[in-house]
């Protein structure tokens, strides 16, 4: 017989733990949900790490790439691994170091994991005291799928590629608001330049149809 509801009758309507695969697909796209957001997050992670010069370089307005590349202190090789890893963050231990010891501007630790998930994620970084950098590349489920020696200075490089190209309804919304969402993204550029005195900010733009379009902000 159905119950009251008649909903649950059948082994298939079951209430089930959803995988870990699932949920982070599911979860991912509340974290990043549009070109701002995702340059918000990765320009942060610039300047918490002491960069002085940022460059934001788009290819199609991000339709196809969206890479930051930055000066800062760079990333240490035990954090490879763990940099994409979600609720994973050097920023707290307990929700009460928001109050008394928080002095960065991001520290979630949802970022890297959420646009690892909606996209290709590789990660080029060097620190001062290595000798060369390393290119990292990740899969969808957050996992260090190989690491390459890469000639670079010291500093970071965070690029996503195809963001939001798994999630069809997603995709289908930032292609049609690519214009409007451009704009945003540039206009929050241009605030971080205002209240960060003491950082460059450079971003460029690649279309197939025009020339490379380069802002200094």
């Amino acid at each position: 017989s159905k119950g009251e509801c008649g909903c649950m009758s059948s082994a298939s309507g079951a209430v089930r733990r959803v995988d870990k695969s699932t949920v982070r697909q599911i979860c991912s796209h509340q974290v990043v949900i549009d070109l701002k957001g995702c340059v918000k997050e990765l320009v942060e992670n610039s300047l918490d790490a002491g960069s002085t010069d940022i460059e934001v370089r788009l290819v199609d307005s991000g339709l196809d790439t969206i890479e930051v590349k930055d000066n800062g202190c760079g990333i240490a090789p035990n954090n490879y691994e763990s940099i994409v890893a979600p609720h994973s963050t050097s920023k707290i231990r307990a929700f009460e170091d928001i109050h008394s010891k928080l002095s960065t501007l991001g520290f979630r630790g949802e970022a890297l994991s959420a646009l690892c998930t909606m996209s290709d994620l590789r990660v080029c970084t060097r620190r001062a005291e290595d000798n060369t950098g390393v290119m990292l590349q990740y899969d969808k489920d957050c996992n260090l799928i190989n690491q390459t020696i890469q000639a670079r200075e010291v500093g970071t490089t965070v690029c996503v590629s195809q963001l939001f190209h798994g999630l069809p309804v997603r995709h289908r919304e930032f292609q049609k608001t690519i214009k409007q969402q451009l704009a945003a993204m540039l206009s929050l550029l241009q605030a971080y330049a205002i209240r960060q005195g003491n950082c460059r900010f450079t971003c460029t733009n690649e279309t197939p149809r025009e020339r490379r379009k380069t802002s200094t902000l």
